[in-house]
C-alpha cells in the first residue's frame, strides 16, 4: 500500500469515528431529556407540527442542507457527507440503548453538556480529514464564508433562527437546546484548533 492510499484510508477511518463520535454526542443529548441541538429541536417541532415522523422531516432538511451547503461551498460536501447519512443511525441507536435515562438533574446537565463536547469534537474530525462534514455544519461553514462573518457569529444566527422557528411551530425550548445554542460554537472553535495541532493526515 503506497503512502496516497494510506492517507486515503487514514481519512475514511477518522471520519468514520468521527461520524461514531457525534452518534454518541446526539445519544448523550438525547438521554439527558433536556433538549436536543437547534436543528433536531426544529425538525421535532416540524414534524408535530405536520403531523409526519420525525425521520421524514430530519431526511428532507439534510437535503435541503446538502443542496444549500453545496451551493455555497461545494468543498464541504463529500464522502464525510454520505457516510454520516449512511452510519449515523448505527452509532446513536447503540449508545441510546447503552446509556440510562433519568436520574438527577446534575446527571442530566452532565449528559447534555458532554453531548455537545462530543457532538463539536465529532464533527470537527469529519471536517479536518477534508473528506466533508454533516450537512448542517457545512451549510454554515459555508455561509460563513459568503457573509464575511466569524463562524461563531454565523453558528449563533442559523442556530438562533431555527429556535425562533420553534417557538413559531408551537414547541417549547428546552434548557439543554439552549446550551447547545450557547456553548457549541466556542467548543467547535476550540476543537477545531486541538484537532489542527495534534492529528496529522
Amino acid at each position: 500500500m503506497n503512502s496516497e492510499m494510506k492517507a486515503d484510508v487514514k481519512k475514511i477511518a477518522l471520519c468514520i469515528l468521527g461520524v461514531v463520535i457525534i452518534g454518541f454526542g446526539f445519544a448523550l443529548m438525547a438521554s439527558s431529556n433536556l433538549g436536543l441541538d437547534c436543528l433536531d429541536s426544529f425538525n421535532e417541532a416540524l414534524s408535530h407540527f405536520v403531523g409526519r415522523d420525525f425521520s421524514v422531516i430530519a431526511n428532507v432538511t439534510e437535503i435541503i442542507m446538502i443542496l444549500a451547503a453545496y451551493i455555497l461551498d461545494k468543498k464541504n460536501i463529500g464522502l464525510g457527507t454520505i457516510l454520516y447519512m449512511l452510519i449515523i443511525d448505527l452509532p446513536l441507536e447503540f449508545f441510546q440503548n447503552m446509556l440510562p435515562t433519568g436520574g438527577s438533574i446534575y446527571v442530566s446537565i452532565l449528559y447534555s453538556f458532554a453531548g455537545i463536547v462530543f457532538l463539536a469534537f465529532g464533527i470537527e474530525l469529519t471536517i479536518h480529514t477534508g473528506l466533508g462534514t454533516i450537512a448542517y455544519e457545512a451549510f454554515i461553514y459555508g455561509l460563513e464564508k459568503k457573509i464575511e462573518r466569524s463562524f461563531v457569529f454565523t453558528k449563533y444566527l442559523v442556530d438562533s433562527i431555527l429556535l425562533v422557528f420553534v417557538l413559531m411551530l408551537g414547541s417549547k425550548i428546552e434548557f439543554g437546546t439552549m446550551m447547545y445554542l450557547v456553548l457549541c460554537p466556542w467548543i467547535m472553535e476550540f476543537m477545531a484548533k486541538l484537532i489542527r495541532k495534534h492529528i496529522r493526515i
